[in-house]
């Protein structure tokens, strides 16, 4: 294990100086492939984990029909999410950004969600997420939550803050609001992040589930460490 992290984390540094050497040239998305991959210390979302405890690494590739439209699909390696162990969670995507001025932006995305190497959480994800200024907005259905069989929507609020030019730190808070057997919950996430270049950036968290006993270890308060790198 020790030996993957390692190879995997000196090839992401080596494409961290590729997407510096590229961003010289241009910072916009044409018609070509985009993405994101990031190295992270646990894997978790809305306070849960995904990885138990586990180093995971996640990435997409998206292909854009100009600035605003993109297509593609995005892994993650998984474990210990329900009694028939996944370990891969993968989604074909779509996105559409809307710009209503410099400083406000909304993203509409719908995902086909896949896990392997059982069905259980498989469904589909619609939602949007706005972004002015130094806050951002979110709402997203759901229609299997946690393997549930049942439907779910996700409100979304939180803002990062700028500490001098290299450093944001802030946060946000989410309440998931259940229609089958799973309890609806909050969870809360603090973070700090360092920007390494205009493509890449470190980022320090720690997340809380108002009511992570209900999915065992998986639910409880947890922190992690990563570096994402855009390209």
């Amino acid at each position: 294990m020790s030996k993957f992290i390692l190879i995997t984390l000196v090839s992401f540094l080596n494409a961290v100086a590729f997407a510096q050497d590229k961003s010289k040239n241009s910072t916009t998305p044409t018609y070509g492939i985009s993405g994101e991959a990031q190295i992270l210390s646990h894997f978790l979302e809305k306070g849960i984990s995904y990885s138990d405890g586990n180093p995971a690494m996640n990435a997409s590739f998206l292909y854009n029909f100009g600035t605003q439209a993109r297509i593609g699909f995005w892994g993650s390696n998984i474990s210990n999410v329900n009694a028939q162990d996944d370990n891969f969670w993968f989604k074909i995507l779509a996105e559409v950004l809307v710009d209503f001025s410099k400083t406000t932006n909304a993203k509409f995305f719908f995902s086909d969600n896949r896990f392997y190497k059982s069905n259980q959480r498989n469904g589909q994800i619609a939602g949007v997420r706005v972004d002015t200024k130094s806050y951002f907005y979110g709402f997203e259905w759901m229609s299997n939550l946690e393997g549930s069989d049942s439907n779910a929507e996700y409100f979304l609020l939180g803002r990062l803050y700028n500490f001098r030019k290299s450093m944001k730190y802030g946060g946000h808070i989410g309440y998931t609001s259940s229609h089958g057997n799973i309890q609806s919950f909050f969870d809360l996430k603090l973070l700090g992040q360092y920007i390494i270049s205009d493509n890449s950036n470190a980022e320090i968290g720690i997340t809380y589930n108002s009511n992570g006993s209900q999915f065992g270890k998986r639910g409880d308060p947890a922190y992690y460490i990563g570096l994402k790198l855009s390209y």
